[in-house]
């Protein structure tokens, strides 16, 4: 399960959005994550969303992957960013920063359990800024 909180700072538009998320291992080094949520804005607007992401642990370096479509509408993964793990406050902390086009992205991963994680973008660009901060929580199956 996760919930999200979008801070459009441009627009001064906010949004809650919630849903579900799944990490399926696809092998040994690569986990596959989707996403379907809904998401409700301030302006009332409300609309479904979906993210496809892949992580992948190659030389002892954890990556995430953005889905891209090729010229042939094939789909393909691009590498976002490394995360940079680390402890800080007692709690285990990853991050990692990419540039998409003019856009500035800087992931911040903070662990407070095998349970449950916080997810946090701050994006900003020509004409881009906004920040998401999302919460994972493992829901038992």
């Amino acid at each position: 399960m996760l919930e999200r909180q979008i801070s459009d700072k441009l627009s001064n538009l906010t949004a809650k959005a919630s849903g579900f998320a799944t990490f399926t291992q696809k092998s040994s080094e690569e986990l596959e994550y989707l996403e379907d949520i809904h998401v409700k804005w301030s302006s009332g607007m409300e609309h479904p969303a979906t993210k496809h992401y892949k992580y992948i642990l190659k030389d002892d370096v954890l990556a995430q992957y953005n889905p891209v479509t090729k010229e042939n509408n094939e789909e393909d993964f691009e590498r976002m960013y490394d995360l940079v793990f680390y402890h800080e406050d007692g709690k285990l902390k990853a991050n990692g920063d990419f540039l998409c086009g003019c856009d500035m992205y800087k992931a911040e991963y903070v662990f407070d359990s095998m349970k449950k994680f916080k997810l946090s973008y701050n994006v900003k660009g020509k004409s881009k800024d906004y920040e998401t901060i999302t919460t994972f929580i493992k829901c038992l199956s």
